[in-house]
């Protein structure tokens, strides 16, 4: 599938540590949050300035698609301020990210983000060109940053039940999803009420896959037509 039409009103929020970059192959606007990614300083790391930050970048017509760490905070943000639809990817909105504030507690802390610092998880979420393309990168993966974020990993209670009835919601889903395997997405879509669409990719599928993960949303993009 050519990739060609740019989809103006939708607004991709990254995870970490691949960042942002995640996008890059699809015609999407994408956010950088502050301190993340860059060589400065972030003040608060709490969820909610996380929401703060986004909440001035849409409006009511703009698709907000969130994966990991986004899919939180573009649910959070819809709560605030309604946008068109919430897209969700490779992302949970409960108690799932307790394994996330785990990788953060003494000893545990020094594998995953002092030892690896980021290389692990995106060698395991992805495959030989997501290693090439975002491993060994020391702007994105600083160690300190990546382990105060998933400390606060813990997303406010039934944020998926206040989401269902909040706006509509989908998911682009890769069947090969490690970190947030398929019966996390058939949850989310019975309690989001969610359609679920399906690729061949893993936890960077808009990325390894991403004309498929296109063709993902332009189904979403019919459907939001028709109702």
């Amino acid at each position: 599938m050519n990739i060609s039409k740019t989809l103006h009103d939708w607004l991709a929020l990254p995870g970490i540590p691949a960042g942002s970059e995640v996008w890059e192959k699809l015609p999407v606007h994408t956010h950088t949050f502050h301190g993340v990614q860059e060589h400065v300083e972030r003040e608060h790391w709490h969820l909610d300035s996380f929401v703060e930050e986004v909440l001035p970048l849409y409006d009511h017509n703009t698709v907000l698609i969130g994966h990991d760490l986004g899919g939180v905070i573009a649910s959070m943000a819809a709560l605030k301020k309604p946008p068109r639809a919430v897209v969700l990817s490779g992302t949970a909105l409960g108690n799932w990210w307790f394994w996330t504030r785990l990788s953060a507690a003494p000893l545990l802390n020094r594998f995953f983000y002092h030892t690896f610092k980021g290389n692990l998880f995106v060698q395991v979420g992805g495959c030989q060109s997501t290693m090439h393309r975002f491993s060994n990168q020391p702007h994105f993966h600083d160690p300190s940053k990546m382990m105060t974020l998933a400390k606060h990993m813990k997303p406010p209670k039934n944020l998926a039940l206040e989401l269902a009835t909040n706006c509509p919601v989908y998911l682009i889903w890769g069947r090969n999803e490690v970190f947030y395997p398929g019966f996390i997405a058939k949850r989310l879509s019975k309690d989001l009420l969610a359609p679920l669409h399906w690729n061949d990719g893993g936890h960077y599928c808009m990325w390894t896959h991403a004309e498929d993960f296109y063709a993902n949303i332009l189904s979403v993009e019919q459907h939001l037509r028709r109702h």
